[in-house]
């Protein structure tokens, strides 16, 4: 089953519940993909003086906590400045506020919801190489202590496991899936599919989409298209924090040329709706 996060509408402080109805909606969202670098983006992205955090990175509210509500969601960003302050409109504030929830670029209500919370929101893409994508992946749920079996049977349990669950979400007869979240090793990183669910909704020049290997390679030059991207003054970010950096054993060459195989049509797709080449 399921657990669901701590930070449902019981554990928040008397205060955001009561003023969730005057809090700022977010100006960006970071939707993905998991373990391709959106914990380190929004850890230094929270560092400019104009950037305010939510009161946690992924409040999940566009996939697992959307029955919550809006004013649950508001509950977790910053009160907006009212026209008693400032004798501006009440939506006219000089600083921003955001969120990173890396499972919404892959659920599949999360894009038309965000179009009904936050039509304007700047979307911050961050992909990296499926194949390693994948693997982190398993690592990370490994670890957590959800994932019993080996690298090699959970990808071959992954359709099995994953069956029926999509349509648990889009059907409503469920909240949230555990097997979509967490086993869905291979599936997210069929990333053409999921972007084009996203401009579905949302015109691609609200979509700022980078590549984790440069920003590993450039991090001062991929920072500086996020803070044009959100009309930030650029900032020194002193010392660059990368976050949630995990080390294991190297993947068996079979299974990473049977990934390189599984992914070479998606990837293809892929360039065509970027118009460029990742190199994968």
């Amino acid at each position: 089953m399921y657990k669901e996060s701590r930070h449902d509408v019981y554990s928040l402080p008397l205060l955001r519940r009561l003023t969730g109805y005057w809090r700022a909606l977010p100006d960006f969202l970071i939707i993905g993909a998991q373990k391709a670098g959106t914990t380190t983006v929004y850890d230094n992205l929270v560092k400019h003086p104009l950037v305010r955090p939510a009161d946690i990175k992924e409040v999940h509210f566009f996939d697992n906590n959307w029955h919550k509500g809006k004013n649950w969601y508001k509950a977790h960003f910053d009160a907006r400045p009212s026209t008693a302050q400032t004798n501006e409109p009440q939506h006219t504030r000089d600083w921003i506020t955001g969120e990173a929830s890396p499972y919404y670029l892959f659920h599949p209500l999360a894009p038309g919801r965000v179009k009904q919370v936050c039509p304007q929101a700047r979307l911050i893409v961050i992909l990296r190489n499926p194949t390693e994508r994948a693997y982190s992946h398993y690592h990370h749920e490994a670890r957590k202590g959800r994932e019993p079996l080996s690298f090699e049977q959970a990808l071959a349990e992954e359709d099995s496991r994953l069956l029926g669950e999509e349509d648990r979400l889009r059907t409503g007869t469920a909240n949230s899936s555990f097997p979509h979240q967490h086993y869905s090793y291979r599936s997210r990183g069929e990333y053409a599919g999921q972007l084009e669910n996203w401009l579905q909704h949302f015109p691609r020049e609200q979509f700022l989409v980078l590549e984790s290997s440069r920003l590993n390679r450039d991090f001062a030059g991929q920072f500086q298209r996020i803070y044009d991207f959100l009309n930030l003054p650029p900032v020194e970010i002193a010392q660059p924090r990368r976050s949630n950096v995990g080390s294991y054993e190297k993947m068996p060459e079979h299974i990473r040329q049977d990934l390189n195989t599984h992914y070479a049509p998606h990837n293809e797709r892929l360039y065509e709706i970027l118009g460029e080449s990742l190199g994968w």
